[in-house]
């Protein structure tokens, strides 16, 4: 996703769909910036009139004078207030629907673009969208209104007298230049800052996310130095930032002084020759400011648009970011009618997460409807990387997954994960209630049908013991619950689902024995009824597995039986005795013993 390109204008299409939809809300800031401007351009007219007809000794402070003065400040008064509110209300519902559609575009993610990524991905939803945001609302509104004005102000003035009129821009060319010149870099340092902040957001979750880890193996200096690299990267770039704007200040307050000094100098001068009127002078002095103004926020509105480019281009590459494949809309789910009819099916499959080291090398097999097949093998065999590839978190190289029959290709992913139950050894939980977790396995559900849920996963009795039962916040990640309490509850959301695909990966294999029995027991139940393709790491569980695949070094080297398994006295064999500590039974075994 980090992908480097260079800062354009066209960074801003990727917001232009989002802002189009709403042209009523722009069109009234529009129409208000215009109208505020015309009465500032107004209120220098007015102090003309007003000043040359006093000195004249025409004294205008009637009823109808004083009445188009209150008119005149009630128009800029309402015309500030709409351009600010709709400008308000347009910019916070663009930063809703552009973090909407960053939201909507990772639920559609593939997984290897999601891994690692969580801190830029924060930042860039937060951050990012916030500065994006801030331009549209703040900053480009202004500079609408500001080139309104001076253009405006530059007319009038000019048609009071154009030498002085000349006089006060004449350093404008200039200063564009220098702005132009020493704002250019802003745009670099916006992004080395925005990526210090990324590392920083990346620290930050894994500090909370693993903080047992972290104190346990004392990782806090390791953590600190990476979150100090991040720091000082956002330092080192906000204060290059902020030295390119230093540059600035000094130039815009010579900017500022030179028209002021020149115009009343050569002001001056003109009325004292009868070229202009004393309400002629301080009008134009009073304009000036709209004349200087646009000058002297032109080196942050530059650096606000480069920022802004920067944060549009990374929301945009993330929104380009490929998302899965979900095959042909016009394949329906089916479910067989049949008991020997295959549910999942490998042919010839290989798989690597790189092109380097494939983790499954032609892997094939099948899984009959209703049957329960257990995949055992050490560490790195490729028993995981198989159930992703299941759920269609990865797609193999080469070689075919079927699901009921049907290429996985050809499925649409959200369909076939409606088939899928799956319980992990990460028995994640999200923040909010007991049942709001058990809930998500089928949104809408009733509570008798959650109860009834948390009932068959052994979990009803210690939820009714929580001080709130089923209301009970539970923490982020179930903080606040056991491990066999947090993973009966994601058996009862999977329960609820009621899927009829299965899916275990070694959920028991971090419990403590008591809980592991309660899991365990659940877990019965929960099969009955499905097809189960099951992760083992005590092969005390799956003794009365249908099938029992042995994996090794991403091949399948054993098929067959518990009883066949061990009878053949080969890889299943040494597995099964090294755990159960008996690893004399091997000899046991091949001589026609008994375990």
């Amino acid at each position: 996703m980090r992908t480097k390109k260079p800062i354009q204008w066209g960074s801003f299409r990727v917001i232009a769909p989002y802002a189009g939809r709403y042209k009523l809300w722009m069109t009234i800031s529009i129409a208000a910036s215009l109208v505020s401007a015309g009465t500032d351009v107004l209120a220098g007219y007015a102090i003309q009139y007003l000043t040359d007809s006093t000195m004249n000794g025409a004294w205008l402070w009637g009823s109808q004078t004083i009445l188009s003065v209150i008119l005149l400040v009630a128009a800029a008064v309402l015309a500030k207030y709409y351009s600010s509110f709709y400008s308000g209300r347009f910019g916070f519902s663009l930063a809703r629907d552009v973090r909407d559609a960053v939201s909507s575009r990772l639920e559609h993610m593939r997984i290897a673009d999601l891994d690692g990524q969580s801190g830029r991905i924060v930042t860039r939803l937060t951050s990012d969208v916030n500065t994006v945001q801030t331009f549209m609302q703040d900053v480009l509104p202004n500079c609408l209104y500001q080139t309104i004005v001076f253009l405006a102000t530059f007319g009038y003035l000019t048609s009071l007298n154009w030498k002085l009129s000349v006089t006060a821009v004449a350093s404008i060319p200039l200063t564009i230049y220098l702005v132009a010149f020493l704002s250019k870099p802003i745009g670099s340092y916006n992004k080395g800052e925005q990526e210090g902040k990324e590392l920083m957001a990346e620290v930050a979750q894994d500090a909370t996310g693993g903080i047992y880890i972290e104190k346990v193996y004392r990782l806090q200096e390791q953590l600190k130095l990476r979150f100090d690299v991040g720091s000082d990267m956002a330092l080192k770039y906000s204060v290059l930032r902020q030295k390119r704007y230093s540059y600035l200040i000094p130039l815009f307050s010579v900017v500022r002084w030179i028209p002021l000094v020149s115009c009343s100098v050569y002001g001056g001068f003109l009325t004292f020759a009868g070229e202009l009127t004393t309400g002629s002078l301080l009008a134009f002095i009073f304009l000036l400011n709209y004349l200087v103004n646009p000058l002297t926020m032109v080196q942050s509105a530059i650096g606000d648009f480069y920022g802004a480019s920067v944060s549009a281009q990374r929301i945009g590459e993330l929104l380009a970011v490929q998302g899965e494949e979900e095959g042909h809309s016009s394949f329906r789910t089916k479910t067989p009618t049949e008991t020997g009819s295959d549910v999942i099916a490998f042919d010839d499959v290989f798989f690597g997460y790189n092109e380097d080291r494939r983790i499954l090398q032609g892997v094939s097999f099948r899984v009959e409807a209703g049957k329960k097949v257990a995949f055992v093998g050490g560490s790195g065999s490729g028993k995981s990387t198989m159930l992703q590839l299941i759920c269609g978190f990865h797609e193999p190289q080469s070689g075919r997954i079927s699901v009921y029959g049907e290429d996985l290709k050809h499925w649409c992913l959200e369909a076939a994960r409606e088939q899928l139950s799956l319980v992990s050894q990460d028995a994640f939980l999200f923040p909010g209630t007991v049942a709001d977790n058990i809930a998500y396995g089928k949104p809408g559900a009733a509570m008798e049908e959650i109860v009834e849920a948390a009932q068959m996963a052994n979990a009803h009795a210690f939820i009714m013991d929580l001080p709130l039962g089923y209301g009970t916040p539970i923490g982020e990640r179930g903080v606040l619950l056991s491990g066999g309490q947090k993973q009966r509850l994601t058996i009862a959301r999977g329960i609820l689902k009621n899927a009829p695909i299965l899916l275990l990966d070694e959920p028991t294999s971090a419990l403590d024995v008591q809980s592991e029995a309660l899991v365990q027991d659940a877990l019965e139940r929960f099969m009955e009824g499905r097809t189960v393709i099951m992760i083992a790491h005590r092969l005390s569980t799956i003794k009365n597995a249908d099938e029992i695949i042995v994996m090794h070094e991403g091949l399948i080297v054993e098929q067959g039986t518990h009883e066949d398994l061990l009878a053949r006295g080969g890889f299943y064999l040494k597995l099964y005795a090294k755990q159960m500590g008996h690893t004399d039974e091997i000899q046991a075994w091949r001589t026609g013993g008994v375990a």
